[in-house]
């Protein structure tokens, strides 16, 4: 049987170090990487997986954003079917000929 690895946790200072780090390069080169490693004690695999989840949370925060930002509203009574006001509220069951007025099926 095998020992059970567990996970490093980095101290607050180590992550405000690595936050650093990455702000100036979210991608260092390995002789960085080993360097850091060394400097604070950690595995060179913990850092490396490190800078990978703060590249991939970066990128699911622009990808969010951007989708947020790019979502329209659609008109509050349309349906996102309907094309026009006129297709809206015409009945379907209305003769094609006959001039669209939205009211003629409305009675006080």
């Amino acid at each position: 049987m095998s020992e059970r690895k567990y996970r490093a946790r980095l101290t607050p200072t180590q992550n405000r170090f690595l936050s650093l780090v990455y702000a100036h390069n979210p991608r260092p080169d390995s002789m960085l990487r080993r360097q850091i490693a060394k400097d604070f004690g950690l595995p060179l695999r913990s850092v490396q997986v490190w800078f990978q989840n703060m590249r991939a949370r970066d990128t699911r925060a622009k990808k969010a954003a951007s989708e947020s930002r790019e979502a329209p509203c659609p008109p509050p009574f349309f349906n996102s079917s309907v094309e026009t006001y006129e297709e809206y509220f015409t009945p379907r069951d209305a003769d094609p000929e006959e001039p669209f007025h939205p009211f003629t099926f409305f009675t006080p």
